[in-house]
């Protein structure tokens, strides 16, 4: 609080940056405050920090951010965009009350996160079609985590845009939304001559549950990039297909490097964890190719594989760099304590 005193603009915003991260009421009025600074880049820190700010039913926090949506800097307007998508994002909100589930108090403040999230995506609605390409990314974005309906088809809109991260974007976004009338539009996108664009649509055609795409989809497999080749054999999952459990994880025994590669991702991605899938991905590590190494570690972590602990730990000794960093994230996941005591050994 005293540096927001201090003569030095990037000492202001570096202060007000980690009030918003330590998130105590009494300090909000000065973060506001510091909204309103006429230097951009203290405005924009201010706007960031009412982002991290834990506080998300404050009505205080939204209807500045929303002023912020107007400001004479296209920099600040953004980061209010992305705040805001931060803020009331569907998924946090839901895990948030999950967790508090049996308290009268966390009902109340989900329900009024998810009214400020409402009136949060009505005017990012508003801006969207107005918007340069650089805000509309952060918009869309924003749009997609607070899953808001009634924007799908305005970002359906911009798949047709020449801009391909906005393409990409969009396709992320109506994965998140799960509107089902526009995924026609996204199965345009399998042929994008961008390939992230293509591997968004495949991801946001599985959410969005379209079985009538499903043979179109699967088509693609023949195209030899691993990104595009797992996104298709998770959303072919996603939509029903169990047999791609069985595919996966008789290609990481049969295939070849490039193909254990896929199977091993595409079964961390699929989110289900099984005997046989675990100890298809312990076998993985047994590989003598680095990358399907990485993979089987990665894809063991995203599962929280306690049952790989000893196998994951093993991995911190092994020759490749990349194969270590990788061990040591995927036992951070775990949450063990015999995973602690690794990784402190490590650092010795």
């Amino acid at each position: 609080m005293a540096k927001l005193k201090d003569k030095d603009s990037t000492e202001i915003a570096r202060a007000v940056r980690v009030l918003g991260q330590l998130s105590v009421e009494r300090t909000l009025p000065a973060i506001i405050e510091c909204t309103k600074d006429k230097n951009e880049f203290i405005r924009k820190e201010a706007v960031f920090a009412l982002g991290d700010f834990k506080d998300r039913v404050a009505l205080p926090i939204l209807d500045t951010l929303l002023v912020s949506l107007g400001d004479g800097s296209e920099e600040v307007r953004i980061q209010a965009a992305s705040s805001l998508g931060v803020l009331y994002e569907r998924t946090t909100l839901r895990s948030i009350f999950h967790n508090n589930l049996l308290l009268d108090e966390a009902q109340l403040r989900f329900l009024l996160s998810m009214e400020n999230g409402e009136k949060a995506a009505i005017e990012l609605r508003k801006l969207l079609k107005g918007s340069s390409n650089k805000s509309k990314i952060c918009i869309i974005r924003s749009l997609g985590l607070i899953e808001d309906r009634d924007s799908a088809s305005s970002v359906a809109e911009e798949l047709n845009n020449e801009d391909a991260l906005i393409r990409q974007t969009a396709a992320t976004a109506l994965g998140k939304i799960k509107e089902g009338l526009v995924g026609y539009k996204l199965a345009s996108l399998f042929n994008d001559p961008d390939k992230n664009v293509q591997v968004e649509a495949v991801k946001a055609l599985g959410l969005l549950k379209e079985q009538s795409l499903s043979k179109e989809m699967l088509k693609k497999t023949e195209i030899r990039d691993i990104n595009f080749e797992v996104a298709v054999l998770v959303s072919a999952f996603q939509l029903g297909d169990a047999s791609v459990i069985d595919k996966c994880i008789n290609g990481i025994e049969e295939g070849d490097n490039t193909s254990k590669i896929v199977y091993t991702q595409a079964l961390g991605c699929i989110m289900v964890s099984t005997e046989k899938i675990i100890k298809a991905l312990n076998d993985a590590l047994n590989s003598e190719d680095q990358l399907v190494k990485i993979a089987a570690v990665r894809s063991l972590g995203l599962l929280k594989s306690n049952a790989s602990l000893f196998n994951i730990i093993n991995m911190l000794g092994d020759k490749n760099a990349e194969v270590n960093i990788e061990a040591c994230l995927a036992l951070k996941s775990l949450e063990n304590h015999q995973a602690v005591v690794a990784l402190q050994k490590m650092l010795e």
